[in-house]
């Protein structure tokens, strides 16, 4: 749980960014459950839609509703992005220093663009461990 507000705040900065159309169409998408756990808890107050993540039992329960093509990656490979998004920066980092050093400086990949939307990318992001 270490550091699970600070990212929750930064994902939220993130969405807070976009414009209110496509906050409408915008999917959160972490690397492990502990990050979708987090920013499913403290996001409820500043209204952030579900975080959806591939790892264990999140993975099973699938990306979600809506097909999206504008993905917050928290812990995104930005030269993955890119290849499969129309638009891929760093929007942000986080992590704090006595977390995990795999949570530590780890960027906030936005993703515009998506091709073949979220549930196409889904088997890629799937992992038990």
């Amino acid at each position: 749980m270490l550091g699970w507000p600070e990212l929750e705040a930064r994902v939220a900065e993130v969405w807070r960014s976009l414009p209110s159309g496509e906050q409408a169409q915008a999917a959160i998408v972490t690397s492990n459950y502990g990050e979708a756990g987090a920013i499913n808890f403290f996001g409820v107050d500043d209204g952030l839609p579900r975080a959806r993540s591939g790892h264990n039992q999140y993975g099973l329960w699938g990306p979600g509703e809506r097909d999206s093509s504008i993905v917050i990656r928290v812990d995104g490979d930005l030269a993955r992005y890119q290849q499969i998004c129309a638009d891929a920066t760093v929007a942000a980092t986080f992590g704090v220093p006595y977390a995990m050093p795999y949570e530590r400086d780890r960027p906030i990949v936005l993703c515009r663009g998506l091709r073949g939307g979220l549930r196409s990318l889904w088997p890629e992001l799937v992992h038990i461990d």
